[in-house]
């Protein structure tokens, strides 16, 4: 006889292998470190609740009738997965239906919908694997248009590989440091690898050089070099290693290569509109330096013209401006630390409530 599990495996495998309107094309996005209990539960719709992270548009009008009409028809096919204490992480739509469906003047069809399968998550889920599931689980079930799934899959990817987008950025040098030999090699590999597909050193030599702009991909390709008479539509810097974050995202959200490398692309350029070079951030300290330097030199100047008694004079003035500085200094670090006081006091509240998770959440 077989158990639970076996019979839960079997029903998932069903489902996978002949989806229909309602049911993924695809298994349930689950990320590493997560367990999904494979055990399928036929649960009352009223024992679960909306996921409040959940910021995906509702489905249009037409969408939404068209699956209700097939789970009135046929039921939930897909299961829904929640958190132990009952929150749904994806499967809302199907939910709401559900409890929709319950109200039917049709008795086959309230019975279908009077308890639905869900599959339970069997470790806690951290804020950020709970939103992951939710955004992959939405992303590719959902029939986006081109450019909202363009929009959300670059999203995804800035928030999960934001640090590795900007080590990219910073690590461009590398590809100057790249020797003559490590390229002649690369060269000799492709080549004897793939006898049609060459690589010119020189045109690599060339847009190794610093400064030299990225050249954007016009058309989904997964060839990163072209044939004799085609130059890789890509920048050189990716054929050295640097397509390492497109391989990685392509690979970890299932997407096509050539996609993967686009947004990468734009992402980054996006980054490095929006992050000033660190060298002008140090010229900038070094001209306020400057021009501290140049105000007492100007002032030494003045201060040596000046007869006795003016000197005596303008020394007074500075002294006493410098008095009312730091008396106003004093009081501005007492705000400090009344407000500090306070920010401690009402931390400790929220903490004892239970609310740590959103204090640590906030943005300021």
């Amino acid at each position: 006889m077989k158990s639970k599990e076996e019979k839960a495996k079997e029903w998932m495998e069903e489902q996978e292998s002949s989806p229909r309107l309602g049911s993924s094309v695809s298994r349930t996005y689950i990320p590493k470190g997560v367990t999904l209990n494979p055990i399928v539960k036929m649960v009352k719709p009223e024992n679960l609740k909306p996921n409040p992270n959940n910021d995906f548009d509702p489905l249009t009008e037409e969408e939404y009738v068209n699956l209700k009409e097939d789970i009135a028809r046929n039921g939930i096919l897909d299961a829904l997965t929640a958190k132990k204490d009952g929150t749904l992480v994806t499967g809302e739509n199907r939910y709401r239906i559900a409890l929709e469906l319950k109200e039917h003047a049709d008795e086959n069809v309230r019975r279908r919908v009077e308890n639905i399968p869900v599959r339970y998550y069997m470790n806690a889920l951290t804020p950020e694997e709970e939103y992951d599931i939710l955004e992959g689980d939405n992303l590719f079930r959902r029939h986006l248009t081109a450019e909202q799934k363009k929009e959300r899959l670059k999203r995804r990817i800035l928030r999960k590989y934001k640090d590795d987008l900007l080590q990219d950025n910073r690590g461009g040098d590398r590809k100057s440091e790249i020797s003559k030999q490590e390229i002649e090699s690369l060269q000799e590999e492709k080549s004897n690898d793939h006898p049609e597909l060459l690589i010119e050193s020189s045109e690599i030599q060339t847009d190794l050089l610093p400064g030299t702009a990225n050249a954007e991909s016009k058309e989904e390709s997964e060839s990163l070099i072209g044939t004799d008479s085609e130059k890789s539509k890509y920048h050189p810097d990716i054929l050295i290693g640097k397509q390492d974050v497109a391989k990685k995202v392509s690979e970890n959200e299932n997407i096509p290569l050539g996609t993967a490398r686009r947004y990468v692309t734009e992402l980054k350029k996006e980054l490095k509109s929006k992050d000033p070079k660190p060298a002008k951030k140090k010229a900038t300290r070094q001209k306020e330096v400057v021009t501290k330097k140049e105000k007492v030199k100007e002032f030494q100047k003045k201060y040596s013209k000046l007869s006795a008694s003016a000197k005596k004079t303008e020394v007074s003035r500075l002294v006493g401006k410098l008095i009312q500085v730091r008396k106003k200094r004093e009081k501005l670090e007492a705000q400090v630390t009344i407000f500090q006081q306070e920010d401690s006091e009402i931390v400790e509240k929220l903490f004892a409530v239970g609310e740590k998770k959103r204090v640590q959440g906030l943005g300021v």
